[in-house]
């Protein structure tokens, strides 16, 4: 690809090109967000925590009829 053809190229694609750097630094900036955000409550972050809050509010709330929490067991 030549030089000109290169110009003509980013000219006619200028503003995809603009778009997909805003995206790109917006997700850059979420990604540094959420890294300091994990670095400053790394318990939000562990899954076996997760899984153990999210089976102990399953046990302690039986007779929540739209929570429907099925195993690999339940598949079989």
């Amino acid at each position: 690809m030549s030089d000109k053809e290169l110009q003509e190229f980013l000219a006619k694609h200028k503003e995809s090109i603009e778009r997909l750097r805003r995206v790109d630094e917006a997700a850059q900036e979420e990604m540094a967000d959420l890294a300091q955000r994990k670095t400053e409550h790394p318990e939000l972050y562990d899954t076996d925590r997760q899984l153990e809050i999210t089976t102990r509010f399953v046990a302690d709330n039986p007779d929540l009829s739209y929570l429907n929490v099925t195993t690999p067991q339940d598949d079989e």
